[in-house]
């Protein structure tokens, strides 16, 4: 990983890969990241993706400054595949609230690169996650807030979500999905 990269980056940090949509659900975030600010005073959040809603940036961007977390999130927009990478490597989670997904590609990344994930359940989300991470209500800020809290404190639960998730990841590789659509093809 580029240390130039990293460098650029908070020393704590939770990261949301998303594209700015009212969907996403960056909001919860924002709530979570106020409420655990007392606990956890170093803890950053990181975002990146484009910002699709310039309304909902507004929004956003009000509510961080009624919690006086300006200094706290990031919204980095598009960042390069270094800087990306850079961005797994160094966080201490990814938090994954999105309200509906098609698939959820960013929490196989963040599997494949050690990075402990907790995610909304709901969609598809619950199956790309399975047990290889926190599960926690679609819109609820309190489950969220638990979810991120057991990642930071508990070393043991963090251990053994890196460790599933690095096992959850292979499931996915193309190897296998290439064998399994093989099977089902055949089976037609």
């Amino acid at each position: 990983v580029n240390s130039t990269f990293a460098k650029k980056l908070p020393k704590q940090f939770i990261f949301y890969p998303a594209a700015l949509w009212e969907h996403k659900n960056h909001k919860i975030l924002i709530e979570a990241l106020n409420n655990l600010k007392s606990k956890f005073p170093n803890l950053y959040l990181v975002f990146t993706g484009l910002i699709k809603n310039k309304k909902l940036k507004d929004e956003i961007d009000s509510i961080i400054m009624n919690y006086s977390l300006s200094e706290k999130v990031l919204f980095l927009g598009y960042v390069s595949e270094e800087f990306l990478d850079a961005i797994y490597q160094n966080a201490q989670a990814m938090i994954f609230p999105s309200m509906f997904e098609g698939f959820g590609i960013p929490i196989l990344e963040a599997f494949m690169r050690g990075l402990p994930v907790a995610a909304a359940n709901n969609t598809s989300l619950t199956e790309v996650v399975g047990d290889a991470g926190l599960l926690f209500e679609t819109n609820d800020t309190e489950s969220c807030i638990r979810a991120i809290e057991k990642i930071l404190s508990d070393v043991k639960l963090r251990n053994k979500l890196i460790k599933m998730g690095l096992e959850r990841a292979r499931e996915y590789s193309w190897e296998n999905t290439a064998k399994n659509t093989l099977e089902i093809i055949n089976n037609l």
